[in-house]
Protein backbone atom coordinates (compact mmCIF):
# COMPACT_ATOMS: atom_id res chain seq x y z
CA UNK A 1 0.00 0.00 0.00
CA UNK A 2 0.97 3.80 -0.23
CA UNK A 3 2.68 5.11 2.83
CA UNK A 4 1.79 8.72 4.21
CA UNK A 5 4.08 10.35 6.01
CA UNK A 6 2.76 13.09 8.60
CA UNK A 7 5.51 14.13 9.64
CA UNK A 8 8.12 15.23 7.28
CA UNK A 9 10.51 17.44 9.94
CA UNK A 10 13.93 16.13 10.10
CA UNK A 11 15.20 15.99 13.70
CA UNK A 12 18.53 15.56 15.53
CA UNK A 13 20.39 14.84 12.50
CA UNK A 14 23.19 15.85 10.42
CA UNK A 15 22.25 15.93 6.68
CA UNK A 16 25.37 15.74 4.24
CA UNK A 17 24.82 16.78 0.92
CA UNK A 18 27.60 16.64 -1.69
CA UNK A 19 27.63 17.95 -5.71
CA UNK A 20 24.27 17.64 -7.26
CA UNK A 21 22.85 16.40 -3.60
CA UNK A 22 22.32 19.71 -2.71
CA UNK A 23 19.98 21.01 -5.58
CA UNK A 24 17.92 17.81 -4.40
CA UNK A 25 17.89 18.69 -0.91
CA UNK A 26 17.50 22.45 -1.68
CA UNK A 27 14.61 21.76 -3.65
CA UNK A 28 13.04 19.33 -1.29
CA UNK A 29 12.86 21.72 1.32
CA UNK A 30 11.57 24.63 -0.89
CA UNK A 31 8.56 22.56 -1.86
CA UNK A 32 8.27 21.49 1.42
CA UNK A 33 8.92 17.78 0.91
CA UNK A 34 10.81 18.12 3.89
CA UNK A 35 11.48 20.53 6.86
CA UNK A 36 15.65 21.30 8.90
CA UNK A 37 14.49 21.52 12.43
CA UNK A 38 16.56 23.59 14.53
CA UNK A 39 18.44 20.63 16.08
CA UNK A 40 19.49 19.43 13.11
CA UNK A 41 22.38 20.64 10.12
CA UNK A 42 22.89 20.86 6.80
CA UNK A 43 26.47 20.08 6.01
CA UNK A 44 26.68 21.57 1.93
CA UNK A 45 29.85 20.00 0.18
CA UNK A 46 30.83 21.48 -3.67
CA UNK A 47 27.32 22.37 -4.32
CA UNK A 48 26.67 24.22 -7.85
CA UNK A 49 24.01 26.75 -6.90
CA UNK A 50 25.05 28.32 -10.18
CA UNK A 51 25.16 25.62 -12.30
CA UNK A 52 28.36 24.14 -14.05
CA UNK A 53 29.96 24.95 -17.74
CA UNK A 54 30.87 20.78 -17.36
CA UNK A 55 27.09 20.23 -17.54
CA UNK A 56 26.90 20.94 -21.64
CA UNK A 57 30.25 20.16 -22.17
CA UNK A 58 30.18 16.36 -21.06
CA UNK A 59 27.61 15.68 -23.95
CA UNK A 60 30.90 15.52 -25.99
CA UNK A 61 32.35 12.84 -23.57
CA UNK A 62 29.03 10.80 -24.08
CA UNK A 63 28.94 10.95 -28.26
CA UNK A 64 32.22 10.34 -28.38
CA UNK A 65 33.04 14.18 -29.60
CA UNK A 66 36.47 13.50 -27.92
CA UNK A 67 39.85 11.25 -28.07
CA UNK A 68 40.55 11.89 -24.66
CA UNK A 69 40.89 8.50 -22.86
CA UNK A 70 41.05 10.69 -19.75
CA UNK A 71 37.91 12.12 -20.04
CA UNK A 72 35.85 8.75 -21.49
CA UNK A 73 37.21 6.67 -18.05
CA UNK A 74 35.80 9.93 -16.20
CA UNK A 75 32.74 9.32 -17.72
CA UNK A 76 32.24 6.09 -17.06
CA UNK A 77 33.49 6.28 -13.29
CA UNK A 78 31.12 9.59 -12.45
CA UNK A 79 28.62 7.71 -14.55
CA UNK A 80 27.53 10.69 -16.55
CA UNK A 81 26.52 8.72 -19.28
CA UNK A 82 22.97 7.34 -19.80
CA UNK A 83 23.28 3.63 -21.22
CA UNK A 84 19.63 3.24 -22.52
CA UNK A 85 20.19 6.67 -24.47
CA UNK A 86 23.62 6.13 -26.35
CA UNK A 87 25.30 9.72 -26.60
CA UNK A 88 23.45 11.35 -24.38
CA UNK A 89 23.84 12.54 -20.55
CA UNK A 90 21.80 11.56 -17.35
CA UNK A 91 18.69 13.81 -17.91
CA UNK A 92 19.54 14.38 -14.10
CA UNK A 93 22.77 16.31 -15.35
CA UNK A 94 20.60 18.63 -17.36
CA UNK A 95 19.60 20.32 -14.12
CA UNK A 96 23.08 21.35 -13.73
CA UNK A 97 23.07 23.80 -16.58
CA UNK A 98 23.77 27.55 -15.48
CA UNK A 99 20.99 28.55 -17.42
CA UNK A 100 18.80 25.54 -16.13
CA UNK A 101 15.22 27.26 -14.33
CA UNK A 102 14.75 27.21 -11.17
CA UNK A 103 18.59 27.17 -10.09
CA UNK A 104 18.05 30.90 -8.23
CA UNK A 105 15.32 29.61 -6.69
CA UNK A 106 17.73 27.44 -4.42
CA UNK A 107 19.94 30.14 -3.17
CA UNK A 108 17.73 31.64 -0.60
CA UNK A 109 16.98 28.18 0.63
CA UNK A 110 20.88 27.20 0.78
CA UNK A 111 21.06 30.54 2.56
CA UNK A 112 18.85 30.30 4.80
CA UNK A 113 19.21 26.82 6.25
CA UNK A 114 23.23 25.31 5.05
CA UNK A 115 25.45 25.27 8.59
CA UNK A 116 28.59 24.30 6.97
CA UNK A 117 29.76 24.68 3.35
CA UNK A 118 33.55 22.76 1.83
CA UNK A 119 34.27 23.85 -1.49
CA UNK A 120 36.97 22.94 -3.71
CA UNK A 121 39.42 25.33 -5.69
CA UNK A 122 41.66 22.82 -7.37
CA UNK A 123 41.00 20.38 -10.60
CA UNK A 124 43.66 18.48 -9.77
CA UNK A 125 43.33 18.60 -6.07
CA UNK A 126 44.68 16.33 -3.94
CA UNK A 127 46.71 13.07 -5.69
CA UNK A 128 44.86 10.59 -6.67
CA UNK A 129 43.57 8.62 -9.92
CA UNK A 130 40.97 11.38 -10.35
CA UNK A 131 43.57 14.23 -10.65
CA UNK A 132 45.11 14.16 -14.49
CA UNK A 133 41.29 13.48 -15.61
CA UNK A 134 39.16 16.61 -13.60
CA UNK A 135 42.85 18.62 -14.61
CA UNK A 136 41.81 17.49 -18.47
CA UNK A 137 38.10 18.77 -17.95
CA UNK A 138 38.59 21.68 -16.61
CA UNK A 139 41.29 22.77 -19.64
CA UNK A 140 38.27 21.30 -22.19
CA UNK A 141 35.39 23.70 -19.85
CA UNK A 142 37.51 26.50 -19.80
CA UNK A 143 35.80 27.87 -16.39
CA UNK A 144 38.17 31.30 -16.69
CA UNK A 145 38.87 30.60 -12.83
CA UNK A 146 39.51 28.59 -10.06
CA UNK A 147 37.45 25.50 -10.22
CA UNK A 148 37.50 22.10 -9.06
CA UNK A 149 37.14 20.28 -11.98
CA UNK A 150 33.61 20.00 -12.17
CA UNK A 151 32.13 23.49 -10.72
CA UNK A 152 33.77 26.32 -10.52
CA UNK A 153 34.30 28.71 -7.55
CA UNK A 154 31.84 31.17 -7.75
CA UNK A 155 29.01 28.86 -8.18
CA UNK A 156 29.72 27.25 -5.03
CA UNK A 157 30.01 30.19 -2.76
CA UNK A 158 26.67 31.18 -1.34
CA UNK A 159 26.34 35.29 -0.99
CA UNK A 160 26.84 36.59 2.26
CA UNK A 161 29.38 33.54 3.81
CA UNK A 162 32.75 34.28 3.83
CA UNK A 163 34.90 31.42 3.13
CA UNK A 164 38.43 30.97 4.47
CA UNK A 165 41.01 28.20 3.72
CA UNK A 166 41.60 26.53 6.40
CA UNK A 167 39.97 23.53 7.53
CA UNK A 168 38.82 25.09 10.88
CA UNK A 169 36.43 27.52 9.51
CA UNK A 170 32.52 26.55 8.99
CA UNK A 171 32.86 27.56 4.94
CA UNK A 172 35.96 26.09 3.84
CA UNK A 173 37.43 26.62 0.55
CA UNK A 174 39.62 23.63 0.16
CA UNK A 175 42.82 23.52 -2.33
CA UNK A 176 40.64 19.90 -3.41
CA UNK A 177 38.93 18.61 -6.61
CA UNK A 178 35.53 17.73 -7.20
CA UNK A 179 35.96 13.88 -6.36
CA UNK A 180 38.33 14.77 -2.99
CA UNK A 181 35.54 16.38 -1.67
CA UNK A 182 33.58 13.00 -0.94
CA UNK A 183 36.82 11.81 1.28
CA UNK A 184 37.54 9.20 -1.10
CA UNK A 185 40.91 9.60 -1.13
CA UNK A 186 41.44 11.17 2.63
CA UNK A 187 43.31 14.23 3.27
CA UNK A 188 46.00 13.28 0.58
CA UNK A 189 49.80 12.91 1.38
CA UNK A 190 50.68 16.68 1.62
CA UNK A 191 49.08 17.87 5.20
CA UNK A 192 48.24 21.52 4.81
CA UNK A 193 45.38 23.34 6.12
CA UNK A 194 43.57 23.73 3.02
CA UNK A 195 44.04 20.04 2.04
CA UNK A 196 42.28 18.62 4.28
CA UNK A 197 38.50 17.37 3.71
CA UNK A 198 37.94 14.64 6.07
CA UNK A 199 39.72 16.69 9.31
CA UNK A 200 36.84 19.65 8.12
CA UNK A 201 34.00 16.97 8.03
CA UNK A 202 34.97 14.95 10.90
CA UNK A 203 34.62 18.12 13.28
CA UNK A 204 31.48 18.97 11.57
CA UNK A 205 30.08 15.62 12.75
CA UNK A 206 31.23 15.44 16.26
CA UNK A 207 28.99 14.03 19.05
CA UNK A 208 25.91 13.19 16.17
CA UNK A 209 24.31 10.13 15.84
CA UNK A 210 22.32 10.51 12.90
CA UNK A 211 23.95 11.21 9.51
CA UNK A 212 22.26 11.12 6.06
CA UNK A 213 24.20 11.75 2.88
CA UNK A 214 22.37 12.76 -0.21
Amino acid sequence: GNLIFADTAIRDTVVITHSMGNLIFAEALRQGTCSLENTSKWISIQAPWQGSKAAPWVSNICSNHTSSRLLRWLAGELQYCDPDLPGQVYRGYESLRPDFPGLQNLIPVAQANVHRALCGSSAYGLQSSYSAALEALALEVKYGEHNDGMVAVSSFTLPGASYEGHYSAPFYLAHINHADGTCRVGNGVIKKADRLPCDWLSSAVQNVTEIVFV
